[in-house]
């Protein structure tokens, strides 16, 4: 594992073809073998430096947030993960980095569709994280363990990252994607627990959300979604 890792890290020592042998090898490893989750925190904080790193290719870059997208299926390294909210907040800061880009400046991806591609993947990725439902089927154990999960992600504050982005996103795509893949899947406790503790996940994520409108806004957004996940129940 760490021979492959090494290989993505010292990308440019390799030939494409060596960087998705790496990759593949990577993904059978993890769908093979059983990992300590807790050796694994250190592998996923390099993996996502690389895929938030701009010098890196944009192609190695969004097989790298696949293979750490799949890294996140386990259920015990997530909850490992996010047992450090701001620990958990710092490692995710590369990939915040991509998806703000897209709050400051507009670029028609329509001839380069991996620019969005990655931009899916790291909403794919917090989405997990966050242990959003795709479903509403209330399955007892399982259901609760979700609700556990979610509320530690919220305290890391993915929850109040990603809306911020959803709201001053200038791509319309990815305005979309965050509103269909994670916005619709939080559920009404889940907005209450925000404004049970909004003041502290405001304060995980003052580095990026400083604005006091700006949490003004998603408090209004949150507010909003809450109303009408109670008015459709």
């Amino acid at each position: 594992m760490n021979r492959i890792v090494s290989t993505m890290t010292s990308w440019e020592l390799f030939s494409d073809d060596q960087i998705q042998d790496a990759n593949t090898a990577l993904k059978t490893l993890q769908q093979t073998l059983i990992y300590n989750p807790e050796d694994q925190k250190p592998i996923i904080r390099a993996l996502i430096r690389l895929v938030g790193s701009n010098e890196v290719p944009l192609h190695i870059r969004f097989q790298i947030a696949v293979n750490v997208y799949l890294m996140f299926k386990n259920k015990v390294f997530i909850r490992l993960f996010v047992q450090d909210p701001i620990e958990a907040h710092m490692t995710l800061q590369p990939l915040y980095k991509i998806l703000l880009e897209s709050c400051i400046i507009y670029e028609d991806y329509s001839d380069n569709d991996n620019m969005e591609e990655l931009y899916f993947e790291c909403i794919n990725i917090l989405t997990l994280i966050m242990s959003l439902n795709s479903g509403r089927y209330h399955i007892p154990g399982e259901t609760l363990e979700k609700n556990k999960l979610r509320q530690k992600a919220m305290d890391a504050g993915i929850l109040q990252v990603v809306v911020f982005i959803l709201s001053e996103t200038k791509n319309e795509h990815l305005g979309s994607y965050i509103q269909e893949e994670f916005f619709e899947k939080v559920d009404e406790q889940d907005f209450e627990y925000h404004f049970k503790m909004n003041h502290t996940h405001y304060a995980t994520v003052s580095d990026i959300i400083i604005d006091v409108k700006h949490r003004q806004k998603i408090d209004e957004l949150l507010a909003c979604r809450l109303k009408f996940v109670r008015d459709t129940k």
